[in-house]
């Protein structure tokens, strides 16, 4: 007999791409147009101390709208390897996972004193294997709760 993820896994003919696999001796080509500027900390995340800051919860790279276009495949690759490898948690969510990827930066785009900002992440998309989630059981609503207005009971809400 096969099943779902059997048909899904025999699907799968081009091979995705995977983050997690690097290659620490490939060059890297940066263009001094697209570099991270500021590092920055949200408050109350970490414990900051000047002499131990730890690692940045954002990093940014600023870009004057005038003077550069929308960077190239190559430039944003270039971009995100000068960033870190941080995985996300195997148990988090999965929207959270694509947003912030394995690596991720933030571009300021300026454009005569009006900023952009776009995050560029290296996220992996083949391995979240949409196929073996398990949705709802066969008793449970979406969403939770009781239904009605306001959560409550009855009627309209006299």
């Amino acid at each position: 007999m096969i099943f779902v993820a059997d048909v899904y896994r025999r699907l799968a003919l081009v091979p995705g791409y995977d983050p997690s696999v690097r290659d620490e001796n490939a060059p890297r080509p940066t263009d001094p147009s697209f570099r991270i500027t500021y590092h920055l900390w949200k408050p109350g995340s970490t414990t900051y101390k000047k002499s131990d800051p730890g690692p940045p919860d954002f990093r940014i790279a600023v870009v004057d709208a005038r003077e550069t276009s929308m960077p190239t495949l190559a430039q944003l690759s270039g971009l995100l390897d000068t960033t870190p490898y941080r995985p996300p948690q195997e148990s988090g969510q999965m929207y959270a996972k694509f947003r912030n990827g394995h690596k991720n930066v933030i571009l300021a785009i300026v454009d005569q004193g009006v900023t952009s900002y776009l995050r560029f992440a290296d996220a992996g998309f083949g391995r979240e294997k949409l196929y073996e989630r398990k949705g709802p059981g066969p008793n449970q609503k979406r969403g939770g709760g009781r239904g009605g207005r306001g959560g409550h009971r009855g009627g309209r809400g006299r």
